[in-house]
């Protein structure tokens, strides 16, 4: 009810803004399909890697019994990765153009979650750290040349308003991304219990969560290869 009572008004929202003499939202930008396409790769990546940051901390001391400390100190793998892909995938983007490393990233991310899909009651923590060194990797090699991508297909004058854009636009996907999650574990585990033990049915809505952000990756990389080769021949 809440979801499509939010459906309603973002219509409404977007019915008045183009209206207005003043609208929060540039619709010009939307036409471009670079800035459009990128913004919704953008919705993709941060709402599947808020699953892993969310869920993959109960996995670890509800299934797996570790410590609140040992759980923090396994899930800084993803963002120190990151840290040291980041500045590197900057670097080669500027250099070699954006479109390439994209790809990578969306495949190490596919990658990471199909991983992550495969933990049971007794994995080990090389493959959980395996799937979170591939998310880092991933997450690391998309920020900044996707934003360098966005940016450079827009006229100047509007960079201050696609950064602002793409902040906004990643921390709706957060949320987005979080909720979502929860919902289809919660979902899959409540139908799981019904046959299943505590355990068994945990693992299985764990994994069922990870190959649908599995699906989502793949689903986005697909279209994005097609669109860069149409480019290309053009």
């Amino acid at each position: 009810m809440l979801l499509g009572a939010s459906g309603l008004f973002l219509l409404l929202f977007c019915r008045w803004e183009r209206k207005t003499t003043t609208p929060l939202l540039d619709f010009e930008l939307f036409r471009n399909r670079i800035f459009t396409h990128g913004n919704l790769m953008g919705v993709v990546v941060y709402c599947t890697q808020t699953s892993v940051f969310f869920l993959l901390p109960f996995y670890l001391e509800t299934i797996l019994g570790y410590s609140p400390a040992r759980s923090g100190l396994m899930m800084t793998t993803t963002p120190v990765i990151m840290a040291i892909t980041a500045p590197l995938a900057g670097h080669f983007s500027d250099k070699f153009g954006s479109n390439r490393i994209i790809s990578l990233s969306f495949s190490l991310l596919t990658a990471s979650f199909l991983l992550l899909s495969t933990l049971k009651v007794d994995s080990s923590y090389l493959i959980i750290g395996g799937g979170l060194v591939l998310l880092g990797i991933g997450m690391g090699m998309f920020g900044s040349p996707n934003t360098s991508s966005i940016l450079g297909s827009i006229p100047r004058e509007k960079a201050g308003y696609a950064g602002g854009f793409i902040a906004t636009n990643r921390n709706l996907s957060y949320s987005v991304g979080i909720s979502s999650s929860v919902l289809l574990f919660s979902w899959m585990l409540h139908r799981k219990q019904a046959v299943l033990e505590y355990s068994t049915a945990y693992i299985q809505a764990f994994q069922t969560v990870y190959l649908v952000a599995a699906a989502l990756t793949l689903s986005a990389l697909v279209p994005w290869i097609i669109s860069q080769k149409q480019r290309g021949q053009a």
